[in-house]
C-alpha cells in the first residue's frame, strides 16, 4: 500500500508526517472546544469514508453528552453497567479497558457504513484512575489497542474532548494528525491559539518518547459558518497569523442539527426522509431539509478525501 508524502486536492496541501507506524493506516483525531463541531465532523466524515467502501472505526473519548455515543443516541452506554448491554459483550467500559488491557473489541457497535467505541460517563475520572494505577507506557495505552486491530480497520477517527488530559494525550499519540473544527467567532479563533499551544507542548513531550515524532495540523475547518461579514473577517485573520485554513467552509444547516437530533449521519437522515430509509424521524416544519442544505455533504465528502488513502 503506497502512502504518499503529500497530498494534494482542489488546491490543499497536507503534510502527513508519521503515518508508517500503524501500516498504512489512517489514523485522525477531530480536536477542539466543545461546540465547535468536531463530534459532528467526526460522525459524518467516517460514515462518508464507510459508504466509500473502506472499514472505519470511530472511537469516543468524550465522556459527556455530547460526542459520537451521545449523537448516536446511545446515552444507555453513558453510565450502565455494560454487562446489562445487549450490543455490547463486555463489562468494561472504555476508560476500565484501556488501564486494565481489557479488550476493545468487546464493546465495538456497528452502524450501517462504520464501527465504533462509546465512551462512558465513569471516564470523567480517567486521570484519576490512571494516576493511581501502576500502568507504564501511559501516552500508547490507546495506540497498542489500535495496532492490534489495524488489521480490520483502514480508518481510525478519534473524537477526544477539548480539554487537556491524559485521554487526549493518548489521542494525538495515537493518531498523529489532526483536524480542527471551528466556529468562525472571536470565542474559535481564540481557541486556535491554544490548541497551537498545545500541540507545541506535547510534541515536546512525545519527542522524550519519539525523537522524531510529529503532529500534523491537518487543517482548521471553519464550520457553523453564516451570511455576516465576521466569519470573512476571523478567517481572514486567522489565515493571516499563517493558520491553515480549508477553502472551504461548512455553512451554518439545520439539517445538521435535525440528523442529530434524529441520531443519524446527515446522509442517512436525508434517505430517511426521501423515504429511502426506514427509520422514523422526528422534524418540527414541513419539510425536513431544503435542497440548499444539501451543500454540507460535499463538505463532508471533501473532509474524507483529504484523509483518503490512496492505494497504488
Amino acid at each position: 500500500m503506497y502512502i504518499p508524502n503529500l497530498y494534494v486536492r482542489a488546491g490543499f496541501m497536507c503534510e502527513w508526517s508519521s503515518v508508517g507506524y500503524m501500516s498504512g493506516t489512517r489514523t485522525v483525531s477531530t480536536w477542539g472546544v466543545s461546540g465547535g463541531g468536531k463530534t459532528t465532523v467526526a460522525v459524518n466524515v467516517a460514515d462518508e469514508l464507510g459508504r466509500r467502501g473502506n472499514n472505519v472505526l470511530a472511537i469516543d473519548l468524550d465522556h459527556q453528552r455530547a460526542s459520537i455515543t451521545g449523537y448516536l443516541g446511545r446515552y444507555d452506554l453513558k453510565n450502565q453497567d455494560y454487562s446489562n448491554i445487549g450490543d455490547v459483550r463486555g463489562e468494561m467500559h472504555l476508560g476500565e479497558i484501556l488501564i486494565e488491557d481489557g479488550s476493545m473489541e468487546n464493546i465495538i457497535i456497528e452502524e450501517e457504513n462504520f464501527d465504533w467505541v462509546p465512551a462512558h460517563g465513569a471516564m470523567e475520572n480517567f486521570d484519576e484512575s490512571l494516576a493511581q494505577s501502576n500502568v507504564r507506557g501511559r501516552e500508547g495505552l490507546l495506540l497498542s489497542h489500535m495496532k492490534s486491530l489495524g488489521s480490520s480497520y483502514d480508518y481510525f477517527i478519534l473524537d477526544p474532548r477539548g480539554s487537556a488530559g491524559a485521554l487526549v494525550d493518548n489521542a494525538i499519540y495515537a493518531t498523529r494528525n489532526v483536524l480542527v473544527p471551528v466556529e468562525l467567532s472571536q470565542k474559535g479563533k481564540d481557541t486556535i491559539d491554544d490548541i497551537h499551544e498545545n500541540i507545541e507542548l506535547m510534541e515536546g513531550h512525545f519527542r522524550r518518547i519519539e525523537e522524531d515524532f510529529e503532529i500534523s495540523l491537518m487543517g482548521i475547518i471553519p464550520n457553523k459558518v453564516g451570511d455576516s461579514s465576521i466569519y470573512d473577517e476571523i478567517k481572514t485573520e486567522l489565515e493571516d497569523e499563517g493558520n491553515k485554513i480549508t477553502p472551504f467552509a461548512i455553512r451554518q444547516r439545520d439539517l445538521l442539527k435535525y440528523a442529530w437530533r434524529n441520531h443519524l449521519p446527515a446522509r442517512s437522515y436525508i434517505r430517511a426522509a426521501d423515504g429511502d430509509l426506514d427509520v422514523d424521524i422526528e422534524y418540527s416544519r414541513s419539510k425536513p431539509y431544503y435542497d440548499y442544505e444539501l451543500d454540507v455533504l460535499e463538505k463532508f465528502e471533501r473532509i474524507a478525501d483529504m484523509i483518503e488513502v490512496t492505494n497504488g
